[in-house]
């Protein structure tokens, strides 16, 4: 980030975003002072949307640059947040991306980006080094399968975890026809994958059977453009 010292100013406006769901989404900073930072908990009430006479005016030097990376789920999110916080400093340049979770913590912990946006809890190891998490929204997690799956009924909560894990490989084991199951994967370094880990699998390991594919990089789209007649996600 240039022409900046101290925590962005960004953190002090992320609780003017209207959001909610269930499950955690965070903005992550590395604040030099961490009594500024204001972290919400669930019982926090909704805030009216943002509004410049609502913060005070913004003393930022113009070009100055607040560097977004975390989890694709986040996208919509940062967008918004993107907006709000240039409503407020307009000079100010706010460069998003989504290369997941892992990569935006690390980018924050070496200095490339400002503000890692996760999908996960920190571990131990993260918040030992100084990162501060601050929940902006909630959210859930969803399996799905292609629109033209033939497959029509449920799956129970043991199914979905023997499926990701590999000992669930043909629909016929969940009632449908007799066709092998393609799981395919978000990679590890996506929060998502890390949080359908601890709440699916209650910390199994995926499955690394033939049927189980995992993408090279974390996508939404390019996931659900793979499901077909077979897959599940």
């Amino acid at each position: 980030m240039a022409q900046r010292s101290g925590p962005p100013p960004i953190i002090y406006i992320l609780l003017l975003l209207i959001l909610g769901g269930f499950g955690y989404w965070w903005f992550v900073v590395r604040p030099s002072n961490p009594a500024t930072i204001i972290t919400p908990t669930p019982s926090t009430p909704q805030i009216p949307p943002i509004s410049s006479s609502g913060v005070g005016s913004c003393s930022l030097p113009a070009g100055t640059t607040v560097r977004i990376d975390g989890s694709t789920s986040m996208v919509t999110i940062n967008e918004k947040l993107k907006q709000n916080f240039q409503t407020i400093c307009p000079n100010a340049i706010v460069a998003t991306n989504a290369q997941g979770t892992t990569n935006g913590i690390q980018g924050l912990i070496s200095g490339s980006v400002d503000v890692a946006a996760i999908s996960r809890p920190l571990s131990s190891q993260e918040q030992a080094q100084g990162l501060v998490a601050v929940p902006v929204a909630t959210d859930k997690i969803a399996v799905i399968i292609g629109t033209s799956n033939p497959f029509n009924g449920n799956f129970t909560n043991a199914q979905v975890s023997d499926i990701f894990q590999g000992k669930i490989n043909n629909w016929s084991a969940v009632g449908g026809s007799s066709a092998t199951i393609r799981v395919i994967n978000r990679p590890s370094i996506s929060g998502t994958h890390q949080s359908f880990k601890e709440l699916a699998l209650k910390g199994a390991n995926f499955g690394t059977t033939p049927n189980i594919i995992t993408l090279p990089r974390d996508e939404t789209t390019g996931l659900i453009r793979l499901l077909g007649l077979d897959g599940i996600g």
